[in-house]
């Protein structure tokens, strides 16, 4: 009964379309250098693509794999290639916190504007997940992101409450005080996911309190409103 439960599981994933994995995507999922230095030698496409899209390259990022991502990339693997999600392997490695991969993708030149099917780029995904360390590597190059990409990994990161991502993008010089949906700002965002410590450190920064987003209310009375206590002292200690 159990190998016909397998079997029959098998054969599902089968018909569902699951993805299928050359030799080459297999050794670089799996991190094995010596192997995918072998396939390569036998004449393998370094950029061949698996049911879904997906690249030996992709693979070994969204693995962590940054020796494999080297080797790739030194044999001509597409950087920017993207799979039927949209994902490329800068996106995948920053989705998964892997700064070293992150690293050899952008020094290789990586683009990091490139969005995903779910309009996520490295660094929204990367702000999403918590990953202050990938987070950091991102914002070396500043300059390269569009200005409205960096306000919407602040805005992520407020709402989340992602402090030290918070305080690193001022750093940076991001916009206390920038505008999102509905005219919501960074403080507005961590009034409203109940976030006290981003609530203090976007007031130090200048976060202006008095500020209405498009219905009409302040972060005060956002806060009054969540019913916070927390958030209301801090708000009122502010005025």
């Amino acid at each position: 009964m159990r190998l016909l439960t397998l079997l029959l599981l098998t054969f599902s994933l089968i018909s569902c379309g699951a993805d299928e994995y050359t030799e080459l995507m297999s050794a670089s999922a799996m991190g094995d250098n010596e192997g995918l230095l072998r396939i390569v030698a036998r004449g393998a496409d370094i950029n061949e693509r698996s049911r879904q899209g997906k690249t030996a390259l992709i693979m070994a990022a969204n693995a962590g794999h940054a020796d494999i991502v080297k080797t790739l990339l030194s044999k001509g693997a597409d950087i920017d290639a993207q799979d039927d999600n949209g994902t490329t392997a800068l996106i995948a490695a920053a989705s998964y916190g892997h700064t070293e991969a992150v690293k050899m993708l952008v020094t290789n030149g990586a683009d990091a504007d490139i969005r995903d099917n779910n309009n996520g780029t490295a660094l929204i995904n990367s702000v999403f997940f918590n990953f202050h360390d990938t987070v950091k590597e991102l914002l070396k190059r500043k300059s390269g992101f569009p200005k409205k990409d960096m306000e919407e990994a602040f805005l992520l990161a407020s709402g989340l409450g992602n402090t030290i991502i918070v305080q690193d993008m001022l750093k940076m010089g991001v916009d206390v005080n920038v505008e999102g949906h509905n005219g919501r700002t960074p403080i507005m965002a961590a009034i409203k996911f109940e976030h006290p410590d981003a609530v203090q450190i976007l007031i130090n920064a200048g976060a202006n309190t008095n500020i209405k987003d498009t219905n009409g209310h302040t972060p005060l009375s956002l806060a009054l409103d969540q019913g916070n206590d927390e958030i209301i002292d801090i708000l009122k200690k502010k005025k």
